[in-house]
């Protein structure tokens, strides 16, 4: 959280999927939503009122990386009311 000047200038929550870190990216996402549903009201009710949405972000050694987001976990996220940013960073390939 920022502060300046005493004027609180931002804001955000946190959860990290409870996939194991070894798991691939799509077991975490799968995993993420599937967490975010338990509390589905409660998710939907911030998306209402904030700017609400899951930011995924993997990291890698692959020299082309991706992963695959079905259309079934779109459309949960979306019954979330959540967007989803994907950011992929190269560590550099081996």
């Amino acid at each position: 959280m920022g502060d300046r000047g005493g004027i609180h200038t931002h804001d955000r929550w946190e959860f990290t999927s409870p996939a194991p870190a070894h798991a691939e990216p799509e077991e975490k996402l799968e995993e993420l939503i599937a967490a975010l549903e338990v509390v589905a009201p409660g998710v939907r009710c911030a998306a209402e009122q904030f700017s609400a949405g899951v930011g995924f972000v993997v990291y890698t050694e692959e020299a082309n990386p991706g992963f695959h987001v079905s259309a079934e976990m779109v459309q949960r996220l979306g019954a979330l009311q959540l967007s989803l940013d994907l950011d992929i960073y190269t560590l550099g390939v081996e």
